[in-house]
């Protein structure tokens, strides 16, 4: 209820000749009765901010009333790949069924290799979000491109191995095991987390259009997005800030508290560019405009 109301107070209807500033403070205190962090109205880590909204929205317009799920993260195991992805994807349906898990889940598939019997087993996990390590990420390109892209970020993801302590099926016990993860299918609408860890100097590049067909599994899935929302840290202001498009016009607008001004795209590109001020820390893509036969 309270998100409709912020919408109905956010989007200019045309009904509605002015709109007044809209401060989203019981938006905190229903998160706050669930988590203790947000009962107050400091500044919040963004990330934790967007996964916990998405999480209680979830929860509350779930449809399978019933659904046994912790937080988007169920895994279920197997020996096969194809039995792990059907059984995976059976699973979510019969729990899973909101505007979230709809538009926003992305699908992830981990092969892991039991060092001591050789045995492969793999593991089938969904997400809200993406987590982008974009410092690793630097660290890996170092010396070969001077810009980092999420092309980049997601190319070092899936081409990524490692190895950590795991209990095999096979053997019965924990063990040494090497493992990858790869991307099987992303969603509608894809929200990004960068995390610099710290790390202000790394170049990277907002796109307005991206395609990460290469990365992703199901063909059938999206693969195609322009980006509709930033939000950053202003170094000089120290405070979050949010640049996005309004779904009413498609113009871009620049959110700075009660201050919202229309800008050019390119402006505040050229501005992140020049300035080095703004930090982002998440990118919403949407796919809907260029994938509607996938989709669909």
């Amino acid at each position: 209820y309270v998100i409709h109301r912020l919408c109905f107070h956010l989007y200019p209807f045309p009904e509605k000749n002015e709109r007044k500033i809209y401060t989203p403070e019981h938006v905190m205190h229903i998160l706050g009765q669930y988590d203790i962090k947000y009962k107050d109205f400091g500044e919040k880590n963004q990330n934790e901010f967007i996964i916990s909204l998405l999480g209680k929205l979830h929860d509350e317009l779930n449809k399978k009333k019933n659904f046994k799920n912790d937080d988007f993260k169920t895994e279920i195991i197997k020996k096969d790949k194809d039995m792990t992805i059907n059984a995976s994807l059976k699973h979510f349906v019969n729990n899973n069924d909101s505007i979230i898990s709809n538009y926003f889940i992305w699908f992830k598939i981990k092969q892991t290799k039991c060092i001591k019997c050789s045995n492969e087993f793999y593991t089938f996990q969904y997400f809200p979000s993406f987590d982008l390590n974009i410092l690793d990420c630097a660290k890996f390109y170092k010396n070969k491109i001077q810009e980092i892209k999420i092309e980049n970020c997601l190319e070092f993801y899936s081409m990524y191995k490692y190895n950590t302590k795991t209990f095999c099926s096979f053997c019965k016990a924990y063990g040494e095991c090497a493992s990858e993860t790869l991307i099987y299918s992303s969603p509608i609408v894809f929200i990004f987390l960068l995390d610099f860890k710290g790390n202000q100097n790394i170049n990277f590049v907002i796109e307005q259009r991206i395609n990460i067909d290469k990365f992703v599994e199901n063909k059938n899935a999206p693969s195609s997005y322009d980006l509709n929302g930033i939000v950053y840290y202003d170094l000089n202001k120290k405070k979050y800030n949010a640049f996005c498009v309004s779904p009413v016009d498609k113009m871009w607008y620049l959110y700075d508290d009660e201050n919202v001004n229309l800008i050019e795209f390119e402006i505040f590109i050229n501005m992140y560019k020049t300035s080095k001020i703004f930090i982002p820390f998440i990118l919403l893509y949407n796919s809907e405009a260029n994938n509607r036969n996938k989709i669909k």
